[in-house]
């Protein structure tokens, strides 16, 4: 029970924050124009709307960030 204290303390102090939900027209769009899945479209609608850097070894995926712009790890 002790560890799991520990634990659940270590995991409230990461610098953690939850991003708003995705705009899903955007995503959609996303998925199309890049032929993505709507999963892969909502990573990639998230590192443009926030200016992330992307890290992903998916080909398409990495395609479709160049192609917006977006930077990649």
């Amino acid at each position: 029970m002790e560890d799991t204290a520990k634990f659940l303390n270590f995991l409230h102090e990461l610098p953690i924050s939850v991003a708003l939900l995705p705009d899903e027209v955007a995503v959609l769009e996303l998925a199309r124009r890049h032929e993505l899945t709507f999963y892969d479209a909502a990573y990639l609608e998230l590192a443009q709307r926030e200016n992330y850097t992307l890290a992903t070894f998916d080909h398409d995926l990495i395609a479709a960030a160049k192609a917006e712009g977006v930077t990649l790890a």
